[in-house]
């Protein structure tokens, strides 16, 4: 399991100097601000109470779809703080979720090979009658 915050999980709710950040994520400290700064790694107050209402994966009343239909997905941050210019060390906090009740989810997903996404073709038995391609 990836922890919420990666390489910096135990940094969290701590200010560190950008020296730090900078050797540990193996970015110059030029591209993360002045040298004389500090960073505050953290996550807002919502995301420990969201994370308990859709985990485990699998298996919690809750589903984050997202999540869920793309496991191997890492590096999930959609919001970075921009005067700390953490985009370059990918540390921030997912605004992205899509949740849903476990029953819509089981009963809506449609699992079929990445080849059939994007405008691919999808199989008539998975894609049924309507999606079929008349020519």
């Amino acid at each position: 399991d990836a922890t919420p915050l990666g390489p910096f999980e135990d940094w969290a709710g701590q200010w560190q100097p950008v020296k730090e950040v900078s050797a540990r994520a193996g970015v110059p400290m030029l591209s993360l601000g002045d040298q004389a700064e500090c960073i505050h790694i953290r996550e807002t107050g919502c995301v420990p109470w969201l994370r308990s209402r859709i985990m485990p994966a699998g298996g919690a009343a809750w589903a984050d779809v997202f999540a869920e239909v793309h496991p191997d997905v890492e590096e999930r941050f959609t919001m970075w703080n921009q005067m700390a210019n953490l985009r370059y060390i990918n540390t921030g906090t997912r605004i992205d979720y899509v949740i849903c009740d476990r029953e819509t989810f089981q009963d809506c997903l449609v699992r079929c090979p990445s080849s059939c996404l994007a405008g691919g073709r999808l199989p008539a038995a998975v894609a049924g009658p309507a999606a079929t391609p008349s020519s």
